[in-house]
């Protein structure tokens, strides 16, 4: 049904230029999100947001879409709810506290390597505070190593 739908004539959907591409490595329900207000903005609607997604998925994401049986998108909704559910195992999540525990600094690694490999770490952090951090930096030196001693 929507991918019958006419285009409108006269309209000129230019989206913005800097709207990734989903390939399911982003948080699904974020990147609709923005996808569907980029739409919105340059003047399209729910079933204009459904006919183009194609355009915007590549990879895994594009043949999800291509497999998705016929007749189980009606609307811009189910679109929407269809995409969160598929991808949000997907995804690549933030790192955690554990994460930054595990990061631990190899036999033979310099200091340098194991900081900017843990400052990496650090980087996809979310809700981890410095304290824990610190903590997780410090267990993570080799022992016996002058950072770790310092």
């Amino acid at each position: 049904m929507i991918r019958e739908e006419p285009y409108p004539k006269g309209l000129n959907l230019k989206l913005p230029g800097n709207l990734k591409h989903y390939d399911g490595s982003e948080r699904p329900d974020t990147w609709i999100e923005d996808y569907f207000n980029a739409v919105s903005f340059a003047g399209g609607n729910q079933r204009i947001a459904c006919r183009m997604l194609q355009l915007y998925l590549i990879g895994p994401a594009r043949t999800w879409l291509g497999d998705l049986p016929e007749n189980t998108i009606f609307c811009w909704f189910d679109m929407k709810i269809a995409f969160e559910k598929h991808f949000r195992g997907t995804y690549k999540r933030p790192a955690t506290a554990s994460d930054l525990q595990a990061c631990i600094q190899k036999k033979g690694e310099t200091s340098r390597s194991f900081l900017t490999r843990w400052l990496a770490t650090r980087n996809e952090c979310e809700n981890v505070d410095n304290r824990t951090a610190m903590h997780a930096f410090i267990g993570g030196l080799q022992r016996g190593g002058l950072l770790r001693h310092k």
